[in-house]
């Protein structure tokens, strides 16, 4: 497990401090002053990375936990945060000889020599001794170290996204943050087409990033660098397994994680300044691959799409001759019908002057919650192990955008085992044919996980070094149109009015119009963008996408027997054969995050908890949410084809 070192967290303490108060306006300033400027010599792409560190590492623990045996309520909080103990457990706190007071004396007057517990610990800062107070350095202090969670007499806890909302209620049914298993980032890339136009990608490892605190960024971005809004895309990878920044899970947080979200919004810009600032002449080389997506019990095959053979509804495994079906690996779709897209696309940018590679862009599709909630370690989760693959065999930073995560889809029981060194492990025994075949993950574990961001990582790796020839000549276009979802569902009628109301600048306050936008809150804008960027074509989501509006469906029917007998599932066109080029990504949760885009046809109703298909139902805002996005995807496309007749909002903008 990689836990970080207490040197690391007050290492990376000290740098967020620094981003943190450096603020906005001194920011724009530095930056807008820099030997940055926009080229004006086209024809040439350019490009550039970067990572921003956007773990939040000053927290506390739960003082109620084993490591804490003797804290009892009502006491001040005098917990680091950052180890689970007090200052004199930290490390260095004893000095150079590791002896509380002075060694081998009984400072405490006691009858016991260099005698220090939880309990007492007297010894600890005796005069004349080489103790050290406070070594990471995390006393609260408001003017010297207001970041600080040592002695403020308050609990500063993180609570993690997904999942669980978080409840008033002390340490009862929350996901409070319980250290650091790998740091969550804000990672950008800039490029600028050898036609001039430039356009500002992010990823940030978050459960969802919402358009209060995306736009303003966003705005921030075009008042420095001139880069229109409509040409920046701002989107989360879904991890559950990080602070919640889109609101959903802490309507009932006092402050509603501000304090984080505020130090958020300046990282993202940071992140994004970083990357156009590195902009230098590069070349491109975008591939399109695939993973193993099943595995056979019987024969101990592993194959890749088209040759799994895996039925439209999990209920076909029921049936007589079920058995002859595969099992989904890596990538499983949780709910019925089955829509397969195990398709990784990814583009990699070199430095025209020496050859390294700057970066690479990568586009998959799989929920990053494998641990379910059980987990309190801030993660990247699968994502870190993708990145940190693809950055030590092609150099450069990984900038990873999650795709298509309607239907729950997330890690299937089968992956194929790597080990830490970034090699895949084979089983002991053959196939049925007598070939070497790969041994099979632990369930539920980090190893698991690792091994699943191996395995996708090794397929864009193995791809884009078999491909030759990059390409400098490439143009950039992007359009960005706006698009209007009214959250009406009764769980956000219910529970959730402070993501709509609270910290919302007043350009991005929510619109009432007659009709659809005239509900509790009104309309919430997103926007959907269609970019071209060389041979790689962009389609975004505000949302949790079924696969389904991506690579179409045909129909089907799920046999259910008992109470709900058999469903039929209609056929549906996809967007994906519209958009232009060899190459085609869709990048999920962008420019902001509403929950599930769910067809309309296979809702069952928000409340109807014990049917099989039953959980987006619940958690999106709209019912119509998917389908008036999938309208927006193929009006921008050009195709009259529409998933129901209703009216595509705004009319005008």
């Amino acid at each position: 497990m990689e836990i970080c070192t207490d040197s690391q967290y007050r290492g990376n303490l000290l740098r967020q401090s620094k981003i943190f108060f450096s603020l906005p306006l001194i920011l724009t300033l530095l930056l807008a002053s820099s030997s940055w400027v926009e080229a004006d010599d086209h024809g040439q792409i350019k490009a550039g990375f970067a990572a921003i560190d956007i773990t939040p590492y000053q927290f506390e623990t739960a003082p109620v936990h084993p490591s804490n045996p003797f804290y009892k309520f009502g006491q001040p909080f005098y917990d680091t945060g950052v180890d689970g103990l007090y200052d004199f457990e930290e490390p260095g706190a004893f000095g150079p000889d590791g002896k509380p007071g002075i060694a081998g004396y009984d400072d405490g007057h006691d009858g016991m020599i260099d005698n220090c517990t939880r309990e007492k610990c007297d010894e600890y800062l005796a005069e004349f001794s080489d103790d050290v107070p406070d070594p990471a350095r995390d006393n609260f202090d408001p003017f010297t170290n207001p970041l600080g969670t040592e002695g403020d007499h308050r609990f500063n806890f993180i609570n993690l996204g997904g999942f669980n909302p978080f409840y008033p209620v002390p340490f009862i049914g929350n996901r409070l943050a319980q250290g650091v298993h790998d740091p969550v980032w804000a990672r950008a890339i800039a490029i600028e087409g050898s036609n001039g136009v430039r356009t500002v990608l992010i990823s940030a490892d978050l459960p969802g990033l919402v358009w209060k605190h995306i736009n303003p960024v966003r705005r921030q971005i075009e008042k420095v660098y001139g880069i229109p809004v409509s040409n920046i895309v701002i989107a989360s990878t879904h991890d559950h397994a990080a602070p919640d920044a889109a609101g959903y899970w802490s309507t009932a947080l006092p402050g509603h994680g501000k304090a984080y979200t505020d130090r958020l919004r300046v990282w993202l810009f940071n992140a994004a300044a970083a990357a156009i600032r590195a902009m230098e002449p590069a070349k491109m080389k975008t591939i399109a691959t695939r993973h193993i997506a099943c595995y056979n019990s019987k024969t101990r095959e592993w194959k890749k799409d088209p040759d799994c053979n895996i039925p439209m509804n999990s209920t076909d495994y029921n049936l007589p001759g079920g058995d002859r079906y595969d099992e989904e690996a890596i990538q499983a779709d949780k709910r019925n019908p089955k829509v397969r897209n195990t398709e990784i696309t990814a583009a990699q940018f070199i430095s025209v002057a020496t050859g390294q590679t700057l970066g690479t862009f990568i586009n998959w599709h799989a929920h990053p919650d494998s641990l379910g909630s059980s987990n309190m370690l801030i993660s990247s989760e699968f994502v870190h192990y993708l990145r940190e693959f693809a950055e030590k065999k092609l150099g450069g930073v990984a900038v990873y955008f999650t795709g298509t995560l309607g239907c729950q889809i997330g890690q299937a029981w089968y992956v194929p085992l790597w080990s830490e060194d970034m090699k895949p492990v084979f089983a002991s025994d053959p196939d049925s044919h007598g070939k070497p075949t790969r041994a099979v993950a632990p369930q539920d574990d980090w190893v698991k996980i690792r091994s699943e961001g191996y395995e996708v990582a090794n397929e864009v790796v193995s791809a884009l070094n078999s491909k030759s020839g990059f390409s400098a000549q490439t143009e950039v276009s992007a359009r960005t149109e706006p698009l209007d979802i009214a959250p009406v569902n009764i769980l956000h009628l219910v529970t959730t009015k402070s993501v709509w109301n609270f910290d919302v600048e007043p350009e991005d306050s929510m619109i009432s119009y007659p009709g659809r936008c005239m509900g509790r809150f009104g309309c919430v804008r997103s926007d959907v963008s269609l970019m071209q960027i060389g041979d790689l074509s962009i389609l975004t989501a505000p949302g949790e996408i079924d696969p389904a509006y991506w690579v179409g469906r045909p129909e089907s029917v799920a046999h259910y027997g008992g109470k709900w007998g058999d469903e039929t599932y209609p056929a549906m066109a996809g967007a994906r054969p519209l958009l232009k080029g060899p190459y085609k990504a869709v990048l999920g949760q962008a420019n902001n995050y509403l929950s599930y885009l769910l067809p309309r046809s296979d809702n069952v109703g928000a409340l109807k908890f014990k049917h099989p298909n039953h959980y987006e139902e619940f958690v999106t805002v709209n019912k119509h949410f998917g389908d008036d996005t999938g309208n927006k995807w193929m009006q921008m496309l050009g195709s009259r084809y529409r998933y129901n007749k209703r009216k595509i909002l705004p009319k005008k903008y």
